[in-house]
């Protein structure tokens, strides 16, 4: 048996959450189940308590399961929570999911449903679990990080002592961090650097490591004589360190790990970390104090800051002679000190001419003032861009943009540091950019039911079309020249929304919003448009008036809500009953054997999946979500692993990436395969596989009769006493839904073959 997992089960149906733990503890003996009723005693036990997993009902008298989630989410935001309901709506395992619950499971009668529960249950465990071993890996990952740059700034041994005592005091579970140095013929630990909470504690702490003395065998003794990392887990109760026990007791440390500092041969003094809780240093947690340890010592014995500058600036000196480029440096008086090999193949002079000329020099006379004027702005306020044409040898002028700043000389005296790129480019994707632009206005001008419109970074109206302007007051007059805020129709909350959609575009998002103005409604879709470089320079709107159609989804959606209404009293009120006799008739199976429990739980079972089938056309229907890429293959796959398939056989090898709503499909796929067992026995054989324009479905079953075939999707048909008559129905719904086409015909083997056609693959 291993570590035992303790679950909290919130269920307002006492007798249904009693019988839920009794079969999950059965499904795992490490399960220790603790029940409520109320989701406000949940979070009280919550608080006092610890548990790994969280499973909840949805529907509750005081509140809903997300309502309760979200309250979790507030003191436990990775705590496992699984959403256990009868309630079966895509919409709530959406909201589920997107209020942060793990993991979102249908109630169900068979015992089927709580191994699956049970599985769903280890799985978050298990990862949860392993997040928190990854965040302490990340804490000490970060640790050794920080201590190596601060290593790498540091410019004496003292930085290096400070900052790694700073950076570690201030680690949790640590509040306390010395370097000491031991006297070398006293033997007596001397503290030279020390952070954190424990000033006080040094200032009575005395200890010597010396053969004879009490602090040979503590720790601090183990590490400077073994020169290995040495640990007391528990203060409280180690022998070793009873002589300053009451003393580390008394500052809160209850743990202790001590590094020594050598490299080569030479010894650098201890390095001394105290936490505030016993057993701070598990095995990862030693390593890396021992490889923090090495770092140090290395740090201490190379410290040579005139060395490492000279490699940096020999390496630097080499990768600006590499760059396409220009780099240049020049004073305050325009004299050239620096350039690279950029500067003199493009300008086509020597580096000795080069070295007896000036900055401006290489401008054309029509752009020298400006340019001086650039240079002064640079000795000035620090930063500054230009375009400005670049003068050659030859007297060719080569157009280029320039970037300087400010920058201070060692000598202390300040230096312009530039660099010039080449615009030649740019300058010909800008006369492709304004072709491309006058091909917009003549669609924006023609654009129907709407307006096309494109702003600047200043989010200023720069063009502004469209036909649908006839059906408002505002003209495209109204909005050219001004920027958002700028637009007197506008009220302020549309000008927030439209700053917040626009300035999203301009920071590289494609975004699309709705949009209510002078009462109608529109869809607004805001993209960037990007110039030759890559660079989002403008925001390219377009609305379309929805009024009419959004008027008919309100009305459609209104009809949806009463027929979802009902669904969700059939769904709780009639299934969490049935749900409780199914776990009772497990339970009383194991007392007796009688086959009228059999026939009652296959009757059972039956009403549960009628009432599953018309909860899914009373929901679903011919609607579907957004379409995605959805690997066929891996959805397979998945479904196999949902449906119970007794000891049949799957048999795939599809690739394929379709457009679909991903959850429609996985509906088709279930039904499917759910109908092929129930007809073809429990060692059937089923096959899917692709077609060229969709995939199929075939089983090695009895097959269906050819003049059955197009009455085997009319809802209450079935040939199998358990089925509902609905599963395929539904499949049909779906199919209908996407568009698609759904034929039945005899597979290769005799049985029943499902060919969807008229589907859309992904593009490779």
């Amino acid at each position: 048996m291993g570590e035992s997992i303790h679950i909290l089960h919130v269920d307002d149906d006492l007798s249904f959450a009693d019988t839920a733990a009794r079969l999950l503890e059965r499904e795992d003996d490490r399960f220790i189940v603790e029940t409520v009723t109320d989701p406000g005693e949940g979070m009280d036990i919550l608080s006092t308590s610890e548990f790994d997993c969280i499973v909840s009902d949805y529907e509750m008298p005081q509140t809903d399961g997300i309502e309760f989630l979200k309250a979790v989410r507030e003191d436990h935001p990775e705590l496992p929570f699984i959403l256990f309901t009868g309630k079966g709506s895509e919409d709530v395992a959406s909201d589920a999911l997107s209020a942060g619950a793990t993991d979102y499971l249908q109630k169900g009668s068979g015992t089927d449903r709580y191994e699956l529960l049970a599985n769903r249950i280890q799985n978050s465990v298990e990862q949860y679990h392993n997040k928190q071993r990854r965040a302490v890996l990340e804490r000490i990952r970060r640790i050794v990080n920080d201590v190596n740059q601060a290593l790498i700034r540091a410019s004496s041994h003292q930085q290096i002592e400070t900052q790694v005592c700073d950076i570690l005091a201030d680690a949790d579970p640590y509040r306390f961090a010395v370097v000491a140095d031991v006297d070398e013929e006293t033997k007596q630990i001397q503290p030279s650097t020390w952070a954190g909470k424990g000033e006080e504690f040094l200032d009575r702490f005395e200890m010597s490591v010396a053969e004879d003395a009490p602090g040979r065998k503590a720790p601090g003794g183990r590490a400077f004589h073994k020169r290995e990392i040495a640990i007391a887990q528990d203060i409280q109760s180690d022998p070793t360190y009873e002589h300053w026990r009451s003393l580390a007791l008394e500052h809160g440390f209850q743990s202790l790990a001590v590094v020594p500092l050598d490299y080569d041969t030479e010894f650098y003094g201890l390095l001394a970390v105290l936490a505030d809780r016993p057993n701070a240093f598990e095995e990862s947690e030693q390593e890396a104090l021992e490889e923090l340890g090495d770092d140090i010592a290395h740090a201490l014995a190379s410290l040579n800051v005139r060395n490492e500058l000279e490699r940096y600036q020999e390496y630097t000196e080499r990768m600006l002679d590499a760059i396409d480029d220009l780099f240049f440096v020049h004073d305050t008086e325009g004299n050239l000190q620096r350039w690279n090999n950029a500067f003199t193949e493009v300008t086509g002079y020597s580096d000795e001419e080069i070295a007896s000329m000036k900055g401006i020099d290489f401008v054309p006379e029509e752009h020298r003032e400006r340019t001086a004027a650039a240079i002064e702005r640079v000795f000035e306020t620090g930063h500054t861009r230009l375009e400005a044409s670049l003068l050659t040898k030859s007297g060719e002028t080569i157009p280029y943009e320039y970037a300087a700043d400010r920058v201070e000389h060692p000598d202390g005296e300040p230096r312009l540091v530039g660099v010039g790129r080449d615009i030649s480019k740019r300058r010909k994707r800008e006369q492709e950019l304004r072709e491309s632009e006058r091909r917009y206005r003549t669609l924006a001008e023609n654009f129907p039911n709407g307006g096309v419109f494109l702003l600047d970074e200043d989010l200023r109206y720069q063009l502004v079309s469209g036909a649908g302007f006839d059906a408002i007051e505002t003209s495209p007059d109204d909005l050219t020249g001004n920027t958002v805020a700028e637009v007197d129709p506008y009220s302020d909350e549309i000008v927030e929304l439209l700053e917040t959609t626009f300035t999203r575009a301009l920071e590289g998002e494609t975004t699309t919003t709705e949009l209510t103005y002078v009462e109608h409604i529109y869809d607004l879709r805001a993209v960037p448009v990007r110039d030759h470089e890559g660079a989002v320079t403008q925001v390219l709107a377009i609305t379309q008036d929805m009024t009419e159609r959004k008027e008919q989804k309100r009305e459609l959606k209104r009809q949806n809500d009463r027929l979802q209404e009902f669904a969700s009293i059939v769904s709780h009120d009639l299934r969490n009953p049935l749900n409780v006799v199914g776990g009772r008739l497990e339970l009383a199976h194991e007392d007796c054997d009688s086959e009228h429990l059999e026939y009652a739980a296959s009757a059972l079972d039956r009403s549960l999946t009628l009432i599953e089938d018309l909860l899914t056309l009373a929901r679903e229907g011919v609607h579907v979500g957004e379409f995605e890429s959805v690997d066929l293959g891996k959805l397979i796959k998945n479904c196999w692993q949902t449906v119970p398939t007794a000891e049949a056989t799957l048999v795939t090898d599809t690739d394929r990436e379709i457009q679909a709503d991903s959850s429609r499909l996985e509906q088709l796929v279930e039904n499917l395969i759910r109908n092929a067992v129930e007809h073809g026995g429990n060692d059937v054989t089923i096959t899917i596989g692709d077609i060229d324009d969709g995939f199929y479905v075939a089983d090695d079953g009895p097959g269906i009769p050819e003049d059955e075939r197009e009455q085997v999707f009319e809802s209450g048909y079935s040939t199998a006493k358990e089925g509902s008559g609905f599963g395929l129905s539904i499949v049909k719904e779906i199919v209908d839904a996407h568009r698609w086409n759904i034929r039945v015909v005899e597979s290769e083997t005799g049985g029943a073959r499902f060919e969807i056609t008229d589907v859309t693959f992904t593009a490779e």
